[in-house]
């Protein structure tokens, strides 16, 4: 299971919530919901949005009444959460972590660079470790 903050709390049953429990998906649900993310003939993996959404109410744990009220920005980080559980990708914040750092060294707007596929994000990455190794080298 993991936790996440909620930009906005939501009402669950009559009752306010600020965080969001995610339970990992069982072979019964993937089966039910497929993979929730595929990727393109170019290696970009892409977010299939439909299986993510109908995911997040039975992972979590509330109603899709409830589901339905959760920020834009709340539904990117549960349906990367539910990523996290297929890719293995590191914890969520350590991947943060990484988003921030890249963004920082190349001087992207974070909202901008979340638009990127995950592996130009990676290749970014690959390329300012590069660029500071070379630095450091002289």
């Amino acid at each position: 299971m993991t936790s996440i903050a909620l930009s906005k709390p939501i009402k669950v049953h009559n009752e306010t919530i600020s965080v969001l429990d995610i339970q990992e998906p069982t072979f019964d649900q993937v089966e039910k919901y497929g993979i929730p993310f595929s990727y393109s003939e170019r290696g970009d993996m892409r977010l299939d949005t439909r299986s993510a959404l109908a995911y997040l109410p039975e992972l979590a744990g509330i109603p899709r009444s409830s589901a339905q009220q959760l920020a834009l920005h709340d539904v990117f980080v549960a349906s990367m959460t539910l990523v996290g559980f297929f890719y293995r990708c590191p914890e969520l914040s350590r991947l943060r972590r990484r988003f921030y750092n890249i963004a920082w060294f190349w001087r992207i707007n974070p909202f901008d660079l979340r638009q990127r596929p995950l592996n130009q994000l990676f290749d970014l990455e690959a390329q300012a470790i590069r660029i500071q190794q070379e630095q450091q080298l002289g």
